[in-house]
């Protein structure tokens, strides 16, 4: 069976595309983006932050979060319809060695 959550799959996000070497890369990558999104949000309590610039960088963030989670969502989807297939090919063979035994 193929695993599709260990092959490489490119993606696009905000007009650019990217290419993850299998799925748990591209979860590390929406972590990173968390991570800096939750420093960033820590930064509005500072009194020397700019707040409309910080907002402005959270919003993009949270955006392009979404577009890799998005995608995500689809490869997950993908892989869970793979899953299906390969099931549905299991019960199939164990069906023709029952009628080929008799």
């Amino acid at each position: 069976m193929k695993n599709l959550l260990e092959t490489a799959r490119t993606i696009t996000v905000t007009g650019k595309q990217e290419t993850f070497e299998n799925f748990d890369r591209l979860t590390a990558w929406i972590d990173g983006y968390i991570r800096i999104m939750a420093e960033l949000e820590t930064a509005l309590d500072m009194p020397d932050t700019d707040h409309r610039q910080t907002w402005d960088k959270i919003a993009v963030i949270a955006d392009t979060i979404g577009h890799y989670l998005a995608a995500q969502d689809e490869w997950l989807a993908d892989h869970d319809a793979s899953l299906s297939m390969e099931i549905t090919e299991v019960r199939r063979s164990i069906r023709n060695f029952n009628d080929l035994t008799g």
